[in-house]
């Protein structure tokens, strides 16, 4: 892989790899996020939590003590807004 931000230079090497991105790149922000929903549900308790001291505890709520108040709606509005 290669660190770059130019859109016209391939990210992986592989051209399987590659032909994989450009058809997740060919889906519509729903799809996408849904994609990635169904990742992050599959992968379940495979992710490994952060160190302790890696990140402030009382931040997550902070920064999301507003969001998670929202509709569901309002929360994928600004999901496929980033």
């Amino acid at each position: 892989m290669t660190a770059s931000y130019n859109k016209t230079i391939p990210q992986a090497q592989g051209q399987e790899t590659q032909n994989l991105v450009e058809e997740f790149n060919g889906l519509d922000t729903d799809a996408k996020l849904a994609w990635l929903y169904f990742v992050y549900e599959k992968m379940g308790d495979t992710i490994t939590p952060a160190a302790p001291t890696a990140a402030e505890p009382e931040l997550a709520p902070m920064l999301l003590g507003d969001y998670l108040q929202l509709s569901d709606e309002e929360q994928l509005e600004i999901l496929c807004g980033i």
